[in-house]
């Protein structure tokens, strides 16, 4: 598993593109709008963030859903945005998509091969 994480707007998902331009075209799923079959069949994800948003808002556990996307498919490239930076969020809801995101990245990159932070389109490797 990789996780190519970063700003909004700070080219993640051409990045990847970009890397695996060589390899091979991957198949990407917008984690904001695609069933969980899809998530399972794709190469790439793309807004993951906001796959945990709405999985907060619906009560949903956000960590056991990306634990068991891993398990079921443990090639998955996962591209997020970063989102706990700035100022604290007023609203306890926005709060909570805030630290579930937070939550759900230190897990994903606890058990990624490869972590990759972008900042204006150029890769830093963490892991």
């Amino acid at each position: 598993m990789e996780l190519y994480v970063g700003g909004a707007f700070q080219g993640k998902k051409e990045y990847v593109d970009d890397t695996y331009r060589d390899i091979k075209e991957l198949k990407w799923c917008n984690a904001e709008n695609c069933d969980e079959a899809a998530l399972f069949d794709c190469d790439a994800v793309y807004n993951y963030h906001e796959r945990i948003r709405k999985q907060v808002l619906n009560g949903i556990d956000p960590e056991d859903k990306l634990c068991g996307l891993i398990d079921h498919n443990p090639d998955i490239i996962i591209v997020c945005d970063e989102v706990g930076c700035g100022v604290i969020p007023i609203d306890p809801k926005d709060r909570a998509y805030r630290e579930a995101v937070g939550r759900c990245m230190c897990k994903a990159a606890s058990k990624a091969d490869k972590v990759i932070r972008i900042i204006c389109g150029i890769g830093q490797v963490i892991k």
